[in-house]
């Protein structure tokens, strides 16, 4: 073979090998990509995923988000926070000063010094507030949030939740009415009124303020569950209840605080033994004015004890137990009104 046959042979080997060589590369690197982009598709279904798993937790959650932006001023809202406030996502735009004409007049103030706080570095934001949906159902909303800053230290965003906690606040209602307030009457119980035995013995002193308490116990009472049954008693009981807590005033405190006992507690300041025992038998005496229930009437009678604050008793529990001493003093008096005062006491 001829030496020009020769070079030519060697030349299209050369390039048959570079092309198999470009083939196999082109071939592995295909792969490669393919492979990439499969990655690629995967990663991103499973982020697509999770944001997906994110964005329903939140919807189930009633949890929407919000973020502010500095440089802007302008609003963004997660879908969820739209429903949360009562609108439709994307309809309508968010507005600071819409929000804050839909936050109760006695809450505004405290969002908004919250708000500030929070930009101003002192601490993040945490506030609970009444909330006007544009149905005009007011809602309870809890939010919180922070400021993101640069490294210079200025505000570049801030971002934050809030949560509806409407039935929260509905059921520490009624776990608050339980504890406090009794079932039958509607009136404060016993551990509610011992409370507020408290709270008014510390807030009189140092101010040397007189405290009154009268303890009330019903006479005839259990005569009526006897002879017409506990459902008619405790009609009775009821009414009983409600004229008590219409003849005291406003600022009163009357309270149910045994089967048939009851009690009023009231700032006498200024007020003589002799007022004090005039203030109670009007409350006593219209509270008790006869029942009628089915076209029976109901006249109970009742013994009535009176201490007060500072004049004999010191602390708030020497106040009602002196008023539930002076009570008894009257049980073996029968029927009608019989008033003991604290004068009465040993």
């Amino acid at each position: 073979m001829s030496f020009p046959a020769v070079v030519l042979v060697g030349a299209i080997a050369l390039l048959a090998g570079i092309g198999v060589c470009w083939w196999v590369l082109g071939r592995w690197y295909a792969a490669r990509l393919a492979s990439a982009s499969a990655k690629s598709d995967k990663d991103l279904q499973e982020l697509r995923d999770q944001l997906d798993w994110y964005s329903n937790t939140m919807s189930f959650a009633d949890i929407g988000i919000w973020e502010w932006t500095a440089a802007t001023d302008a609003w963004r809202w997660s879908d969820q926070l739209f429903r949360v406030f009562g609108l439709v996502p994307g309809k309508n735009i968010p507005d600071t000063k819409w929000f804050f004409s839909q936050v109760h007049h006695d809450d505004a103030a405290e969002v908004l010094w919250r708000e500030l706080a929070c930009v101003a570095g002192n601490a993040p934001l945490r506030v609970e507030y009444r909330f006007f949906l544009p149905t005009g159902e007011m809602r309870w909303m809890r939010a919180g949030g922070d400021v993101l800053r640069d490294e210079s230290g200025q505000i570049v965003r801030m971002m934050g939740v809030v949560i509806d906690i409407t039935d929260e606040k509905r059921k520490l209602a009624q776990t608050l009415q339980t504890a406090n307030y009794d079932e039958l009457t509607g009136l404060p119980n016993r551990a509610f009124f011992k409370r507020q035995v408290e709270n008014f013995v510390n807030a009189s002193f140092g101010k040397r303020q007189a405290v009154a308490l009268a303890c009330i116990d019903l006479s005839g009472f259990k005569r009526i569950g006897d002879e017409h049954g506990h459902v008619t008693a405790d009609r009775v009981l009821q009414q009983i209840a409600q004229q008590l807590r219409r003849a005291a005033r406003a600022e009163d405190v009357v309270c149910r605080i045994g089967p048939d006992e009851f009690a009023i507690l009231f700032n006498a300041d200024g007020q003589d033994p002799e007022t004090v025992e005039a203030t109670v038998r009007d409350i006593a005496t219209a509270g008790l004015a006869p029942v009628e229930i089915n076209g029976v009437i109901f006249a109970l009678g009742a013994n009535v004890g009176i201490s007060s604050y500072p004049t004999l008793a010191t602390t708030p529990e020497c106040l009602l137990t002196i008023a539930e001493r002076a009570r008894s003093q009257g049980q073996a008096q029968g029927s009608g009104l019989h008033i003991v005062t604290y004068a009465a006491v040993d």
